[in-house]
């Protein structure tokens, strides 16, 4: 694999202790903004969030230190201000990366540092290597029907704790520095390498990239 085609997968807020701490309280939209990033979709303008608070007001002097990538309680994926500066410098296609505020659980005190939503839409199907990366699991089937995507395609997931294990195609050039793979299920994307060494080099304490391994 050349240098230049190096991928990393981005495992945003699995090695957090506080990674179910934030979350988005505009009302019940915030479940349908959760799910419709976990499939990929763009978020219209009436479902991006505007601000994010904690979920519980005992951990808010767990908060002052934010790590560059992180999950919001249900799942949103979150990054800090000089993070969302470094990633607007490359090119994330169609991609969102929306300000959000970050106030505090009684909403009258913002913390200071404003926060962005990253919604991954961008895609290269069959990006991973489904049948041959350990950390990945085939969806289920409910009543008897395997769980499909809208286009027939099997679903698959990551496996807890085994997020490091992904199996990539290095032959793949991305016309984008940031896309998922459309038959991974969730908030799991991928950088390419020059997005991903950027952020690293900025951020020596980043554990949320793992250089992924090729076919």
């Amino acid at each position: 694999m050349s240098k230049n085609n190096a991928f990393w997968h981005c495992i945003a807020g699995s090695d957090l202790q506080f990674s179910r701490t934030l979350d988005y309280k505009e009302g019940d939209l915030y479940k349908s903004t959760s799910i419709w990033t976990r499939l990929g979709r763009l978020l219209p303008n009436e479902m991006l969030p505007k601000r994010v608070l904690p979920h519980d007001r005992s951990c808010e002097s767990e908060l002052r230190d934010l790590p560059p990538i992180f999950k919001g309680f249900n799942g949103l994926v979150l990054v800090r201000k000089d993070v969302a500066e470094i990633i607007q410098e490359y090119n994330i296609g169609a991609s969102q990366l929306h300000r959000v505020e970050f106030v505090d659980h009684s909403k009258t005190r913002s913390f200071g540092q404003d926060l962005y939503l990253l919604n991954v839409v961008e895609s290269i199907e069959g990006f991973v290597g489904l049948d041959r990366s350990v950390s990945v699991k085939a969806s289920g089937s409910i009543s008897g029907k395997i769980v499909q995507d809208q286009k027939g395609r099997r679903i698959y997931y990551i496996r807890a704790g085994s997020e490091a294990e992904i199996i990539t195609r290095s032959n793949i050039v991305p016309a984008v520095d940031i896309w998922r793979d459309p038959q991974l299920y969730g908030n799991h994307f991928f950088f390419y390498d020059r997005l991903a060494k950027a952020i690293l080099e900025d951020n020596l304490g980043c554990h949320c990239l793992i250089q992924t391994k090729s076919l």
